[in-house]
């Protein structure tokens, strides 16, 4: 069972202005809160809120995600294919040549 503490509740809600749309998979970390959005037909997008700053950043379109239990990394499912990142980044390409 969950118990709120309500004493001093208003001091803890953050109202987010965000458009309307389905959210899931909602996680803080630091000063920033990562979700999935999606509004009608559109595909998931990957945003992040900055609590800070007051501002959303549209990250990615993905299908899934889920950061590390250290919070340094997040994984990130997009059409199939999985990449890894520090700061939600797609790796870049290779500089080698052959």
């Amino acid at each position: 069972m969950v118990k709120v503490d309500v004493d001093g509740i208003q001091a803890r809600i953050a109202e987010l202005p965000v458009i309307g749309a389905n959210y899931r998979h909602l996680v803080s970390v630091a000063n920033r809160l990562y979700y999935l959005r999606r509004k009608g037909d559109d595909k998931g997008k990957l945003c992040v809120y900055d609590l800070e700053k007051q501002k959303e950043t549209e990250l990615a379109d993905v299908a899934g995600y889920e950061i590390s239990a250290d919070t340094k990394k997040i994984l990130v499912v997009a059409e199939w294919f999985l990449f890894h990142s520090r700061f939600c980044q797609p790796p870049r390409p290779s500089s080698a040549t052959s």
